[in-house]
């Protein structure tokens, strides 16, 4: 008969140094971090909000933000524990802002990445309903940002959109002269990758190229009675109108323009084929 709830901060190392100097310090998706060119120079850290989404295993709450490891929560107050990596993610190994769980089975299924002697790997994870690693898979692949994914029946599908950060972009960022945002490079020519891989074992089904698009999100996704594989998303034309849209939103005095809206988009796939 009574709802009850719970809400706190995420009580990282880097919020809480914020909250005293009252200001922004350090570089986020869509902020270039604050001082002059010696602080930036010499202060290359940037922060993990631990903001996008949570996850709330049997014995606590992780709060998710893709581009490092998991913030654990205590599952009663929501205490802020520290970083976790789960018993199995290295150093500079990611975890997916938008996991996937199983509610029969109870399996966790994420995504991240992590560097490797110069090269990138994009990492497919399954978890048990604790969070404890099943399987993984690593796919070489370029620096991207690869949001979200989506489960269809009995695959993954991961689609990788034509945007890139070069190494001066990159350095930028480090710095502090770019946001994540402002650093990401649009090239339509590459096309958009799709990967399809096995829910059961990870293994790739099928790699292949379509045409140019950008999404965040996905909305549903399942197998057809054929075997086709349906997906459901929402789909941007260009990176300038994410961009654009990314810029704007922060700002709620001011309407949203509606050229900067995605749209409600479905694709189907033969899974053999590509």
């Amino acid at each position: 008969g009574e709802a009850r709830a719970t809400y706190k901060y995420v009580q990282s190392v880097w919020s809480k140094k914020e909250e005293e100097a009252n200001k922004w310090i350090y570089t986020g998706f869509g902020q270039k971090m604050s001082g002059g060119i010696i602080q930036r120079i010499f202060s290359k850290e940037g922060r993990n909000a631990g903001n996008t989404s949570v996850l709330p295993l049997s014995d606590k709450v992780l709060a998710l933000w893709e581009g490092g490891w998991p913030y654990a929560m205590d599952l009663e107050n929501l205490e802020t524990r520290g970083l976790d990596n789960l018993g199995f993610l290295e150093q500079g190994q990611t975890f997916s802002a938008h996991p996937k769980v199983d509610f029969e089975t109870g399996e966790i299924f994420s995504i991240g990445g992590r560097m490797e002697k110069g090269k990138r790997f994009l990492c497919v994870y399954k978890c048990d309903k604790d969070g404890k690693l099943i399987s993984k898979t690593d796919i070489p692949h370029r620096v991207t940002m690869i949001h979200d994914f989506v489960i269809a029946g009995k695959y993954i599908v991961i689609m990788s959109f034509p945007t890139v950060m070069t190494k001066k972009a990159i350095a930028q960022y480090l710095l502090g002269f770019k946001s994540y945002n402002d650093a990401v490079e649009c090239r339509p020519e590459n096309g958009t990758e799709v990967f399809i891989l096995n829910r059961n074992d990870l293994s790739l089904v099928k790699q292949f190229t379509t045409d140019p698009f950008y999404a965040y999100h996905y909305t549903n996704g399942y197998e057809e009675k054929d075997g086709t594989i349906y997906l459901e998303f929402v789909k941007y034309d260009t990176y300038e109108n994410v961009r654009k849209y990314h810029s704007t939103v922060s700002h709620l005095d001011k309407p949203l323009p509606s050229t900067y809206a995605g749209r409600l988009s479905y694709m189907k796939i033969d899974p053999q084929k590509g």
